[in-house]
Formats: structure tokens, sequence, C-alpha cells
């Protein structure tokens, strides 16, 4: 056999004994190594911080923060959520297996910058900035939604709830029209990304106004005209000759006062609070008045006796000026060809224990 032959038998016999028992032995896998899924090391976070790594054949796998312990996490998948305190600042996350027998810890970290998320801020916009609105204005309740980490929030992240129907849809907008007629807690809520949330709530009256066919309706109609700050409507309400009639107790206070004032007065006083910033009614109320109808020659007449009225005109800041109890006689007049019925005469007849609308009249800026 020559030479060659031989060193290939070698070869082979070594290799046939690389398997067997005092041969080499194959090299050990390397150990599991932890991969960090999130956050990202140089993420600038806000909110909660939710961490997340991958490692197979860990028996634990314990999360801290500059070495103080956060969670230990016993079986996959490898989370943990942990929400700091505090202010903003740069903090490095750690991430390590738990000893096991013949196993050192692998260890793995990641750094980020963290700040707290604040809530948004919500804020009401637009026309409508009294509580009476007409389902048949054109108008909408409108809210914005400013985040401090996002900025203006889309409509789609706004949900808008009344405590008579509940939820009434989702954007930046309601119109008037979706609102049942009658009293109402509307609230608006906003949702940033986080879930962290804002609100705003506000007590209005949604109504249909009549057409005039009864005295009646046409005194409730100017009740909700004052609601919504609608004195073009409430102008058009009043008779030619109309005629605000001051309380005669206030004119003994005060012998200076008016004895009454015309329309175009009251028209001027009650369009001034529409065109002032910060001058708003906030309350309009009576208890329903009782309707006598008379009939004249020309024309029919009501006179309606109105008691318990309730007013409040805000006028900036905690500043209101209030009427409690209240009492006026209002005359009513409805032309002879079926016109609808005006208000000719309101007759001021003071409050209880409070100013009456004729010394509010005086007082308001």
């Amino acid at each position: 056999m020559g030479i060659v032959a031989r060193r290939w038998i070698v070869i082979a016999i070594a290799a046939l004994g690389c398997g067997r028992e005092g041969g080499i032995e194959p090299s050990e896998e390397p150990a599991p190594r932890i991969v960090w899924i999130s956050p990202a090391e140089g993420d600038s976070l806000s909110d909660s911080l939710r961490m997340e790594v991958t490692h197979a054949g860990a028996a634990a796998i314990r999360f801290s923060v500059e070495d103080s312990t956060l969670a230990r996490v016993q079986t996959p998948p490898w989370r943990c959520v942990w929400l700091p305190g505090g202010g903003a600042r740069s903090m490095t996350l750690a991430a390590e297996t738990v000893e096991q027998a013949g196993r050192s810890v692998d260890r793995s970290t990641t750094r980020v910058h963290w700040s707290p998320n604040r809530p948004p801020e919500m804020s009401w916009i637009g026309a409508i900035a009294w509580p009476g609105v007409a389902r048949s204005s054109i108008d909408s309740l409108r809210v914005e939604a400013i985040d401090p980490e996002e900025g203006r929030l889309p409509g789609n992240s706004i949900e808008w709830f009344s405590d008579r129907q509940g939820f009434l849809g989702v954007g930046g907008a309601l119109p008037t029209e979706a609102l049942l007629a009658g009293n109402h807690a509307i609230g608006a809520r906003a949702r940033d990304r986080w879930g962290r949330a804002a609100s705003a709530e506000r007590r209005l009256v949604a109504f249909d106004y009549g057409d005039g066919n009864t005295a009646e309706g046409t005194i409730e109609d100017l009740r909700h005209a004052w609601l919504a700050g609608d004195f073009g409507r409430y102008a058009d309400l009043l008779a030619d000759g109309f005629r605000f009639v001051f309380c005669p107790a206030d004119r003994r206070e005060d012998p200076e006062m008016p004895v009454a004032w015309e329309r175009a007065e009251e028209e001027r006083f009650a369009r001034s609070l529409r065109e002032k910033p910060g001058i708003a009614v906030a309350r309009f109320e009576w208890e329903r008045p009782v309707i006598r109808e008379v009939r004249l020659p020309g024309g029919d007449w009501s006179q309606a006796e109105i008691t318990g009225l309730e007013f409040d005109l805000a006028i900036g800041g905690p500043d209101t000026l209030r009427v409690r109890q209240g009492r006026a006689r209002v005359w009513l007049r409805r032309g002879a060809d079926g016109e609808p019925w005006r208000v000719e005469q309101w007759s001021d007849l003071g409050a209880g224990a409070s100013q009456s609308l004729g010394l509010l009249r005086i007082q308001a800026p």
C-alpha cells in the first residue's frame, strides 16, 4: 500500500472518532440574549412606559430603572408597563434574566427621555354662548380640544353627550337640531392618543319658536329669545307701541327712575347685552303665567300675570345681577286680521327681597 493510501486511512479513522467518547466535543450553543423591542434607545416618550423584550428560555425577566426594580415577569411575553412620576428626565431602563443554575445573568439596557403627559384642554367656541338654542338655528355647539403634546385634536377624538339623550355623536360640532326640546346638560369629551381625557359641560335649553297664534306661546318665545340672546327676534315680539313700565316701589326709592320707556329704548338695552363681551343672560325662568283673554274693538287682548320670575344677568367674572321671585303684568294684543300676538306692555311689579327687572335695566353696564 502506498504512502498516500495510508494517509487517507488515518484521516478517516480520526474523523470517525470525533463523535465518540474521548473524541472532540461539539461547541455549546451561545446563551440566549435579551433584545429590546420597545422602547428603542433614544426614544422621547410621554405617559406610561411600555417595555417589552425578547428572550428564549428565561425563567423570569426583571425590569428595572436606575437599579430600582419595577416588575418581575414570570412568563412570556416579557412585558412591563410603568407610569413614572415627577418631571421630565432621561432614564436608563434595564431588563435581565433571573439567575439560573450554571448560567450567568443576561442584562440589557436602553436609555430614553420621558416627560409627563398632560391631558387636553377644552373650550367652547363659536357664536353660541348663551343658555338657549333654537333647534331650527343653523348654528352648532362647537368645542376645541388642544393637547399640550399633540396640538389641536381632530374631531373624531371628541364625543358628545346629553343627560337626556345619552350619546349624541362624534365631531368638533354638534348641530342644534340634534337636540330634543327641553333642558339639557351637554357634555363634550376629548381623549389624546394616550387616553388622557378632558371634558366641557354646559346647561342649555333647546326650543322651537312658536307661530304667535297664542298669547302664552308669544310670552314663551319672548323668554326663549332672551335665553338665546336673539334680540332681533325679541324685538319682533314687541308691538310698535310697546312700553316697559318700571316698578312704582323702585321709583319711590329713586325719584329719577323713569316711569316707563318705549320700544326703541327697550330694544337698544337688549341689543347692548349681546354686543358687550362677557355679558350674557344665564337664567330666565318663571312659573307658568295665568292668561286672561279680553275682547275689545279692533283686536283681541290678553293679560298675563307672571310670578316666580328668576333672572340672572352675568356681567363678566364672578359678578351677576339677579332677580328672584319677580312679578310682572304683561299685556298682549292680536290684530283683527289674525296677526300674531305681540307684547304691548310689560309692567314690572318688583321682586321679593331682591332687585326688580327695572332696577336691573338701570344698573346693567
